[in-house]
């Protein structure tokens, strides 16, 4: 405890933290984690167990990354922002003047992957199925579906954590789950001492005993195979290739061909990869309890559609199973929403004649789209209304927008006629929703801290809107199981929302769950500076929790815990009393309801195989992402903790190509990306195929960049000369 800085900088005796189950926000592998809070502000982040999930560990992003939700960067009042007179502060009733001016205009929604279903839903019924789209890539919106519909009619079940470490050979396929899905990283290391453990069952010698196990077993552990286009923390324990994506996909397919000869056939691999091919084989079919792990880290559908391919060639054993990496907490959630792709609300927007509000949800579209086709579409919008938790400086973004006049004008840009709001969204951490991770899991959060009074979630903001512009109709929405009940009608795909945790009217021996520990101490001088008089807890309608000690004081079901403490333990480990048997499931079963049950019948290979990787070009090198967990991640970058091991940003090529281009490592070079050059860092990356370039994928300084792409690397002797040297 007293070794974590975070924590340090605000610490608080743990039995004083008011707190709240939840599930982290920083990637879609849904970790489940206890969100504590004390005077307002969120102070620690603790793992929550769930046997089916994410066990006893978090990962560091999950457990550091909370500090955005403290951030100086947090939205925390309304806002206006025009182009003439700049930024002004606005009361509740002043924005909902304001907005009752869009009335009779058409309506564009955003939605958002980190936003809850309850939110994205909302947003939807506001603005009709027809303007609702995803706020994600295009690409992002394809592969996403892709995976969806392998999920559904796939050939295999999706595994649990729990499923992942106990496999005995894991093939990963173009996904470095080390930086996008760091627990499943940890289950696949610990899944190659599976073997190890059955050698040391069959010498009647505990799995406790862990130090005998690895004596005993020591040549007996597991097989790890993976391909990826760059290195991971994986290498030590792992048979690694290293080749561009189309290449990691023929790969793929190769090793589906030699599982089932009936799956479609790579005629021309390179000779080079077929005993990789065949050993990866062998020991797939050899193995009792096979997992294949891929996802859209490459942003290739040939990688995705390969891993699909391989899982059906094993389906003849009904132990193998499939794992899709997703980079965003809600991804599959958002996806599930039907919404359209985020170019067909810019397509929309040039070919509509009515003045449009755009209402942009938990989103910073400068992440999504080049910063061409946003700046397009902002100038056209008539009203932006932005709901979100950070600042992300769309504000500023607009207003810097560059004017349509020639580059030889000397007209001055006039101000922007895009008018702006800025309302602000609670946190994971002071709302109530439901996110559906990366397995196909639905999963409730509650709120640890209540929100200020002019914060909001993103449903309610979107029910204040909706009151605005339709005054004669009803309220919508009083409370956030209005929206479950709608969605669960509408969608019934998604009829599970209402059963991922106890509903809001759930009582226990006619108590709420209490928040705080019957410990708790200090609530009547909390704001003893404000008013000596204790004031009411706040009261909370969309959920059976209570702000405050007063509540059920033994174990609430497992969605529900807030805490674990038990009489005479004084540590987490207290959770052991929760569980059937120490290390087993929960008493009354993990949380969650799992979504996909896959129909194999449904199911025919992917024949659509890919040529082989070929530079496009003299002085062309094809630029992939390069995943980064401290960084990556659009919220945690906001922790300070975080932030400062980010990377600065850089472009990775390899030895070879370096040297025959005249790059030395840390030279400054000028990158062609999108008809724009940029002036980055080289790094030299030995893993790196020629021909490859890796770029740090979502930090905000290399924002609308559109990977995969080819670009164009000019060495400092070529900037000086003014010419392209010729590479090859």
């Amino acid at each position: 405890m007293f070794t974590d800085k975070t924590l340090k900088k605000h610490y608080t005796r743990k039995w004083d933290l008011q707190s709240a189950p939840s599930v982290c926000v920083h990637c879609a592998v849904g970790c489940n984690v206890f969100a504590g809070e004390r005077y307002g502000s969120l102070r620690r982040i603790l793992n929550r167990y769930n046997h089916q999930v994410n066990g006893y560990f978090i990962c560091d992003r999950g457990r550091f990354g909370y500090e955005c939700v403290n951030s100086e960067q947090r939205i925390r009042d309304i806002y206006f922002h025009d182009g003439k007179n700049g930024e002004c502060a606005l009361t509740l009733q002043e924005a909902k003047q304001w907005l009752s001016g869009s009335r009779g205009h058409r309506l564009f929604g955003i939605g958002s992957p980190r936003a809850s279903i309850e939110s994205n839903f909302a947003l939807r019924a506001l603005v009709g199925t027809d303007n609702f789209f995803a706020g994600t890539t295009d690409r992002d919106t394809s592969l996403v579906n892709g995976i969806i519909d392998i999920l559904q009619r796939g050939a295999v079940q999706t595994p649990t954590l729990q499923d992942i470490e106990q496999s005995d050979v894991v093939f990963i396929l173009g996904e470095d789950i080390s930086n996008t899905a760091p627990r499943i990283a940890l289950a696949a290391r610990r899944a190659i001492w599976q073997q190890a453990f059955d050698y040391a069952e069959k010498l009647e010698i505990p799995r406790w005993m862990d130090g005998v196990v690895r004596d005993a077993a020591r040549n007996a552990c597991g097989k790890l195979w993976q391909v990826t286009p760059n290195t991971t923390r994986l290498d030590d324990v792992a048979h690694t290739l290293y080749l561009p994506p189309p290449d990691i996909a023929r790969l793929g397919f190769a090793v589906a061909n030699a599982i089932d000869p009936s799956a479609p056939a790579v005629y021309d691999l390179k000779p080079e990869l077929q005993p990789f091919v065949k050993n990866i084989a062998q020991a797939l079919q050899a193995a009792h309890r096979p997992l294949i792990i891929s996802g859209s880290g490459c942003y290739d559908h040939d990688v995705i559609n390969a891993a699909a391919n391989i899982a059906k060639a094993l389906s003849p054993n009904t132990s193998t199973r499939l794992y899709y990496a997703l980079p965003e907490c809600n991804q599959l959630g958002l996806a599930l929403l039907n919404p359209k792709p985020l170019c067909a609300a810019f397509e929309t927007m040039k070919e509509t004649h009515k003045p449009v509000t755009a209402i942009v949800l938990e989103n910073d579209l400068y992440r999504r789209a080049s910063e061409e086709e946003v700046d397009e579409f902002f100038n056209k919008v008539k009203r932006l209304v932005v709901v979100d938790c950070v600042d992300h400086g769309i504000a500023e973004a607009i207003a810097s927008i560059p004017p349509k006049t020639p580059k030889s004008s000397k007209i001055k840009r006039p101000p922007s006629t895009t008018t702006q709001l800025y309302l602000p969204a609670a946190t994971f951490a002071e709302s109530t929703g439901t996110l559906v991770s990366a397995e196909g899991r639905m999963q409730r959060f509650f709120s640890a801290l209540p929100p200020s009074e002019i914060v909001k979630s993103g449903w309610q903001w979107c029910a204040e809107i909706f009151s605005v512009l339709n005054p004669d109709e009803l309220p919508k929405w009083q409370n956030i199981e209005h929206i479950m009940l709608q969605c669960a009608e509408e969608e019934p795909f998604l009829n599970a929302i209402t059963r991922a945790a106890p509903l809001s009217d759930y009582r226990i021996q006619g108590f709420k769950v209490a928040r705080s520990p019957h410990r708790y101490s200090g609530r009547t001088a909390m704001h003893a500076d404000v008013n000596v008089h204790e004031p009411r807890p706040p009261q909370d309608q969309d959920s059976p929790l209570a702000y405050s000690m007063e509540g059920y004081p033994l174990q609430p079901p497992a969605a529900l815990t807030p805490f674990y403490w038990a009489a005479g333990w004084n540590s987490i480990q207290s959770c052991n009393k929760y569980q059937r048997e120490v290390g087993d499931s929960l008493r009354d079963g993990d949380p969650g309801v799992k979504l996909f049950t896959p129909d194999n019948s449904q199911v025919n290979y992917f024949s659509q195989i890919p040529p082989p990787f070929r530079r496009k070009g003299n002085n062309q090198w094809l630029l992939l992402p390069l995943h980064f967990i401290f960084g990556s991640e659009e919220l945690s970058a906001n922790a300070p903790g975080i932030a400062q091991r980010a990377p600065q940003p850089f472009i990775a090529i390899n030895p070879q190509d370096a040297h025959a281009a005249g790059i030395g490592d840390g030279d400054e070079v000028e990158v062609k990306i999108h008809e724009k050059v940029r002036r980055l860092s080289c790094r030299i990356e030995s893993a790196l195929p020629s021909s490859v370039a890796g770029l740090p994928t979502g930090l905000k300084a290399l924002n609308g960049i559109q990977l995969p792409t080819w670009v164009t690397i000019l060495s400092p002797a070529e900037k000086h000369a003014g010419t392209e040297k010729r590479f090859g």
